[in-house]
């Protein structure tokens, strides 16, 4: 999962997109990226030329990306360390429940961020008052 010399991902940087890392941000994908899935999927249903919907897919690819950046940048440990773990757990068992700690930093560390953000927002609210 590494663009750089040290072996760590700068912050601009995306995680490369393996099924690790996608099942990772499945959860958020699944949230963040619904309305550009959900055009694409009915895109697809209706047309039967798949250049129709290239536009739909990329809006979609362009959603992951920023979402895998936001998570590189929010809480990168937290989002490695759950790649990482469901890595080391697809095979030979698909124990991703030995997963769950990891799962549950992230999503603590994503949940502060979006609190500090809506408590930033609230502070520039009262500053404009």
């Amino acid at each position: 999962m590494s663009g750089s010399s040290n072996g760590r991902l700068q912050a601009s940087e995306a995680p490369i997109a393996k099924s690790a890392v996608l099942y990772a941000a499945a959860k958020e994908i699944g949230m963040h990226c619904r309305e550009e899935n959900q055009s694409f999927l009915q895109c697809k249903a209706v047309e039967s030329d798949p250049a129709k919907c290239f536009e739909k897919g990329r809006s979609v690819q362009r959603c992951v990306l920023e979402l895998l950046m936001s998570l590189n940048t929010t809480c990168p440990q937290q989002f490695e360390a759950y790649a990482r773990c469901l890595d080391e757990q697809s095979a030979p068992s698909y124990a991703f429940e030995r997963c769950r700690r990891q799962e549950a930093a992230l999503v603590d560390c994503r949940q502060a961020g979006t609190l500090d953000k809506q408590r930033v927002e609230s502070h520039e609210v009262l500053l404009r008052e």
